[in-house]
């Protein structure tokens, strides 16, 4: 932990200390279920600190070590892990593109997007973290959507009633892309390796993703650079989220780690936390405070 927090206040030595610390835990014999854990949960810290870099190498070292690992479902479990992972961890500079149907029950056209500077939100109505993000996208979108700001909305929610419940009580002033079926995967979410929310994606004029995880104020810091200042620019925006915590959805990945894969719809939109508190949904790993 104190090596993971020396990185993230950007102490270079550490960085190469963590993945000291991590090689010598893998290269253990009898790794197994703890080791994995906590591996992963070191990756996840820097994978969601935006330190990009630092997880690839990590996941790469949680891959090496279970490759052959004799409980072969642990073995498969980090495969899969390490593969999606890949997906977003090499997300900036390759092409993405969003498919399905809007929320209205029209065919989404990604296309209508190109030469804008777009944000992709992937998100559910049951994960704190990504409602208590809606404010500081609001405000940034109807500062800076006459320069050429978008979003775009990924929704995760299984249960459409309660999607539909939340926009009626909070509605969104870009387009929502649902599940075609609630009863499958999400394949934008598969495309792209998201396990967990909030993943919002900065996808450039040319449609090649330029940055993840940019929220909380470095959200309103990076639109500037990107789109220039706005005039009449009010205060940042609250940092309030910035130390959000990412959800998992995939409940095979909860049991693996040790987190509670029950979810619910969150009856107060303005909430950093699911309403009802008997579904016992749980965040995997804190984030960093700063993410500037």
């Amino acid at each position: 932990d104190a090596q993971v927090g020396a990185v993230l206040k950007g102490d270079k030595e550490s960085a190469n200390a963590l993945i000291a610390t991590v090689k010598s835990m893998l290269d253990q014999e009898g790794v197994g279920m703890q080791e994995f854990q906590m591996a992963s949960m070191a990756a996840t810290q820097m994978e969601y600190s935006r330190q990009a870099e630092l997880a690839d190498k990590l996941y790469k070292m949680i891959g090496a070590a279970f490759a052959d690992h004799a409980d072969a479902e642990l073995a498969r479990f980090a495969k899969e892990t390490v593969e999606k992972a890949a997906r977003r961890v090499n997300l900036v500079g390759k092409p993405m593109e969003i498919t399905g149907t809007t929320f209205e029950g029209k065919k989404f056209d990604w296309n209508q997007y190109q030469g804008k500077i777009v944000l992709v939100d992937f998100w559910a109505t049951w994960c704190g973290p990504c409602v208590a993000e809606m404010p500081n996208l609001k405000e940034n979108f109807d500062k800076f959507h006459d320069l050429g700001f978008e979003v775009v909305g990924v929704n995760m929610d299984d249960d459409r009633s309660g999607l539909a419940q939340f926009l009626e009580r909070d509605p969104l002033p870009w387009t929502t892309v649902v599940i075609d079926d609630t009863s499958g995967a999400n394949p934008n979410a598969e495309r792209y390796g998201v396990e967990a929310i909030l993943f919002i994606v900065l996808v450039g004029r040319d449609g090649n993703v330029l940055d993840v995880h940019v929220r909380g104020e470095a959200l309103g810091k990076r639109l500037t650079e990107l789109l220039g200042p706005v005039s009449d620019e009010e205060s940042a925006p609250t940092d309030e989220a910035q130390s959000a915590l990412p959800r998992r959805r995939n409940p095979v990945a909860n049991s693996f780690l040790g987190v509670d894969s029950a979810v619910g719809a969150v009856d107060e939109p303005a909430s950093s936390t699911p309403a009802d508190e008997s579904t016992n949904a749980k965040p995997i790993d804190s984030l960093p405070d700063d993410q500037t």
